[in-house]
């Protein structure tokens, strides 16, 4: 009786554990993701391309010090190795980002999503890492050119990162 017992408390421990759906907010932080977003326009004066890396599980965010338009063609970052740590104020505007990112981004499979900057409209980097896998993508601004499913959140990082060049200057 004291073994059922028992196997009845042990199956009862590993469904629950196995039956909880934590928050994905809470996973997305517990896990160690990262995201890196921004934007890039190739027919600009300045600032043309604005690259940052969030770290909220440590409440961190930088910007790429050396941002360079992308290669998508090549598979390319683009951002070099250099990141200058931002503010908490910055980091503020932008750490619930990561939690924004639609579930639908991270199982697709194409790395160019629309046609990013073909007529000057710019482009979106995404770049998260998720269940210890790098994804990256390049997304038009143009939402004729993509999925639903990205639309408020390409107008997220459209508005966070106008939002922290304001904040810069």
């Amino acid at each position: 009786m004291k073994n059922v017992s028992f196997l009845c408390g042990l199956l009862s421990v590993v469904l629950l554990f196995s039956s909880c759906t934590e928050d994905e907010t809470v996973n997305r932080l517990k896990l160690g993701y990262y995201l890196v977003f921004g934007t890039y326009y190739g027919e600009c004066a300045e600032n043309c391309v604005n690259i940052y890396y969030l770290r909220p599980g440590e409440q961190h965010l930088s910007v790429a010090s050396e941002p360079q338009y992308p290669d998508y063609k090549a598979n390319g970052f683009p951002y070099g190795l250099h990141f200058v740590t931002l503010s908490q104020q910055q980091y503020k505007l932008t750490k619930d980002l990561i939690n924004q990112v639609p579930e639908n981004l991270l199982i697709e499979t194409a790395l160019v999503i629309g046609e990013p900057d073909a007529t000057d409209q710019g482009g979106v980097y995404v770049e998260i890492n998720h269940r210890n896998m790098m994804h990256k993508y390049y997304i038009d601004t143009n939402k004729d050119a993509i999925p639903a499913y990205l639309h408020d959140f390409v107008d997220e990082i459209l508005n966070t990162v106008a939002a922290l060049r304001e904040d810069e200057s």
